[in-house]
């Protein structure tokens, strides 16, 4: 069976009905199963030709004129035309590139009968659409009866297309739904009236793609204003009523529209500092205010608690403040530790509550050490030349001026002379090297801070020629060993030349690099993370396994993450330059920690390192069954990352 027939068997047998019942010449509108039928309104009767085999065969009804198919460039005349489409909806992602990701298009198809129902060849039609979109040409049946064309959207907006298929003096035209694009705005839903908040609109693709550059309309009795979506297909606004209330804050885009009820307190519930960075070991002032539609809150008992510092109320410690005429309260917050803190309010009456970022910074340097990573490097290859900043308590110093000075003999340069550090105490510049190789620690930087020449440090690094290569591979199998996972890794040693580099010892080493916290859920079908899980950076900060003065952040008396990972392998590369290592964790582990794996090699003298990270990876058939998993808790339990677990 052909494809013209195989297509008429199973999609045409409405429309021919319809068609016979419409014969009588009448144009016909749309309808429901995205067919249309037209007829030409010319009820002369002329001589009929039916191709029915390779021979012509030609009945003369009532006129001398004859007309066959020997003229192979004439028209057929056409008494009705049918046109249908393979769907009535188009996603707004649509695209005729087959070799794309986008959704399929929707197919037009468009076919010609002449006065007896008879389906004709050789028929020429002439296909439009409007509202920008796009048709392109799809393939004609080997009968020359079936002509397909495919509709894709000129731009990503919910809107109505119409199709136009014109042949001789009838048309036809389908309408086409173009959906699947859609916008929504997220941020919170009750906010206080005193202070802006933040609002992220995000603007998708019927495949959930952020569209770049389409302009969002914001409309409300609390803002009035348009945006321009950035390269992930989201724009930022700000609200600060002035009066509580409920507002409905409206989003408008490429024909999709959505709507967010905001509840605004009548509170004004603030903390306010003079500083936003306040030095160890200094007593700083913190003031709690409290209106409600502009009326102090007189005498009202407010909680307080800090993640990092204690709080004192007039010298003493105090995890209460009690407001005055003014609706104030004021109370103190020291640490001995630098690092971040948030300072939080809360009454316990009206379930109001607020909170402060500040940050603690250690203002007198003690000792600093710099470090090049990577060590080896290619001619004009990088390294990162990075300072660490510490005071006597090993406490990260911020705003320190590092100077950094370079000898070398291969032209190399510094990006720059100076650097910052921040607020984990590091300050950083890049060393490019020249085009010659140099001698085994041939280049050298010193380092100093700015005003102080008794507080230096001074680091070393080789230019070589191209560097041998680790490349590191992973498939998808996990094997299980409860309580355990393990984890095979691959990696391939090669020359220059890419040729493999055998019989070389290759060493591993593994550390955990961050951690998060959280409960797992279940949408179904599978188990899954919390978007909005915290995600924390380990506290060993210089790597030595080792709990030192400052690293602490949530004051749990130990290191997070733990070194839950160990890895084997080391050993001697292939004939194919390969070697193979494994990884084995607890599968509570799995999905919650980060690690970092190091590869290195020695060759000729000169060592050769390569990293990769990874988060731990769970089984999936643990992961899709109804059951727990054993990853169901984090084993770093929930909250914050300042909170111990």
């Amino acid at each position: 069976m052909s494809l013209t027939q195989t297509t008429l068997k199973l999609a045409l047998p409405l429309a021919i009905s319809l068609a016979l019942a419409a014969c009588g010449g009448s144009d016909t509108s749309n309808n429901s199963h995205g067919i249309g039928f037209g007829s030409s309104t010319d009820t002369t009767t002329e001589e009929t030709t039916t191709d029915t085999s390779a021979d012509d065969t030609t009945t003369d009804d009532s006129t001398t004129d004859d007309t066959t198919t020997d003229d192979a460039s004439a028209q057929p005349e056409v008494a009705s035309l049918i046109v249908y489409a393979s769907s009535r909806t188009l996603l707004s992602d649509a695209d005729a590139d087959d070799s794309t990701e986008g959704s399929e298009p929707v197919t037009i198809y468009m076919m010609a009968k002449d006065s007896n129902n008879i389906a004709l060849s050789g028929v020429t039609f002439s296909p439009s659409v409007d509202n920008d979109a796009t048709l392109f040409p799809g393939t004609v049946s080997e009968d020359g009866i079936l002509t397909t064309w495919r509709l894709v959207p000129g731009e990503p907006r919910n809107q109505t297309v119409n199709v136009s298929v014109t042949t001789g003096d009838i048309t036809e035209t389908l309408s086409i739904d173009v959906t699947g694009t859609s916008i929504q705005i997220d941020g919170a839903e009750s906010i206080s009236m005193d202070k802006p908040t933040t609002y992220t609109v995000k603007l998708k693709d019927a495949a959930g793609n952020g569209l770049p550059l389409e302009v969002v309309t914001i409309s409300s009795d609390l803002i009035n204003q348009t945006l321009t979506t950035d390269s992930e297909g989201e724009a930022q606004f700000e609200l600060q009523p002035s009066t509580g209330g409920s507002y409905s804050i409206q989003a408008d885009a490429l024909g999709s529209t959505t709507h967010k009820t905001i509840n605004v307190s009548p509170n004004a519930f603030n903390l306010n500092a003079s500083i936003d960075e306040i030095p160890v070991n200094t007593r700083q002032t913190i003031v709690l205010s409290w209106t409600a539609d502009g009326v102090p809150q007189v005498g009202k008992t407010i909680h307080l608690s800090a993640t990092r510092g204690s709080i004192t109320v007039g010298g003493v410690s105090s995890g209460q403040v009690v407001t005055d005429s003014n609706g104030n309260a004021s109370f103190e917050i020291e640490s001995p530790t630098a690092g971040g803190t948030v300072v939080t309010a809360t009454d316990n009456t009206t379930y109001l509550t607020t909170s402060l970022p500040l940050e603690y910074v250690a203002t007198e340097p003690h000792y600093m050490n710099i470090q090049a990573d990577p060590s080896l490097i290619a001619s004009l290859g990088t390294s990162t030349i990075q300072a660490q900043v510490r005071d006597i308590n090993d406490n990260p110093v911020k705003n320190q001026v590092v100077v950094f000075n370079l000898n070398d003999t291969v032209d190399g340069t510094l990006s720059s002379s100076k650097a910052e550090t921040d607020s984990s105490g590091q300050a950083s510049v890049v060393y490019t090297a020249g085009k010659t190789t140099s001698a085994k620690d041939g280049v050298v930087i010193t380092s100093h801070i700015e005003g102080s020449s008794t507080i230096t440090d001074t680091t070393s690094l080789t230019v070589g020629g191209k560097a041998t290569r680790i490349v590191f591979g992973h498939d998808e199998v996990l094997a299980e060993n409860p309580p355990f996972y393990t984890k095979a890794l691959g990696v391939i040693v090669t020359d220059n030349a890419g040729n493999p580099v055998s019989g070389k010892q290759v060493d591993f080493t593994v550390k955990p690099t961050q951690y998060s916290k959280g409960v797992l859920y279940f949408d179904g079908v599978a188990w899954n993370k919390n978007s909005d899980d915290p995600v924390c950076p380990s506290e060993d900060l210089d790597d030595d396994g080792q709990l030192d003065v400052g690293e602490d952040f949530n004051n749990s008396g130990t290191l997070e993450p733990t070194h839950s990972t160990t890895i084997t392998g080391s050993g001697t590369t292939d004939e194919a330059g390969q070697l193979i290592a494994n990884i084995t964790y607890p599968q509570n582990h799995a999905w919650w920690e980060t690690v970092e794996i190091t590869a290195q090699v020695s060759v000729n003298g000169t060592e050769y390192i390569e990293k990769i990270e990874m988060t731990l990876h769970a089984l999936n058939s643990d992961m899709t069954s109804e059951g727990q998993p054993p990853n169901y808790y984090s084993p770093y339990g929930i909250g914050a990352c300042s909170a111990a677990p």
